[in-house]
């Protein structure tokens, strides 16, 4: 684990590269209690805060960015929702009377999850997409990965992958995309094998 986390903090400090790394492991080998327990301890520790998105069932670049908005507001219990809500809400209004004080018309403003989202994350946000494997059947991973790169070269975010292991008999189910994404977005792969006592 202490090997893992400092590898990813070389990544995270890695100012010069944009490119998302990704953590493979067996089901059930404790990936999501390694990235909640003891990398979010570390994380807290520094500059960057996690930011745990499951993508269990997602199947539009819309519902990966609902998510990560959802992932925001519940990050801090610090009055994040009124304080974002506000935040959000005081500029639309704001836009909607200026344009109706110099135009005279009424504007119905209506924004999406992205630009809500693009508003809300911040440098210091670590964006891992947990259960990579587990999105819909039905989902468009052209627009899913593409989000993820977007996020990674445009907004110049950090992100991790985290999803089983593809190994042995799992290759044959593996989906092309999951393939034939790492040479664009992901950079290193890295192994999540703990040792039993980690497992206790």
């Amino acid at each position: 684990a202490d090997q893992l986390i400092d590898h990813i903090d070389s990544y995270l400090k890695d100012k010069d590269n944009q490119y998302a790394i990704a953590l493979e492991g067996d089901w059930g080998s404790g990936k999501t209690r390694f990235i909640e327990g003891k990398l979010n301890e570390y994380l807290e520790k520094g500059e960057y805060n996690l930011v745990r998105v499951s993508m269990f069932g997602i199947a539009t670049a819309d519902d990966l960015y609902e998510r990560i908005v959802m992932a925001l507001v519940h990050l801090s219990d610090k009055g994040m929702k009124a304080q974002a809500a506000k935040t959000i809400g005081g500029a639309l209004n704001g836009i909607s009377r200026a344009l109706i004080k110099r135009t005279g018309l009424s504007v119905n403003l209506a924004v999406g999850i992205q630009s809500v989202a693009c508003l809300m994350l911040k440098k210091k946000h670590f964006l891992v997409f947990d259960d990579v494997e587990r999105r819909s059947k039905h989902s468009d991973d052209l627009a899913l990965f593409g989000t993820m790169n977007d996020l990674v070269e445009r907004l110049g975010l950090k992100v991790m992958l985290v999803s089983n292991a593809w190994e042995g008999s799992d290759v044959q189910s593996m989906r092309e995309f999951d393939r034939d994404v790492r040479e664009k977005l992901i950079w290193k792969v890295y192994p999540f094998k703990p040792c039993p006592s980690a497992l206790t």
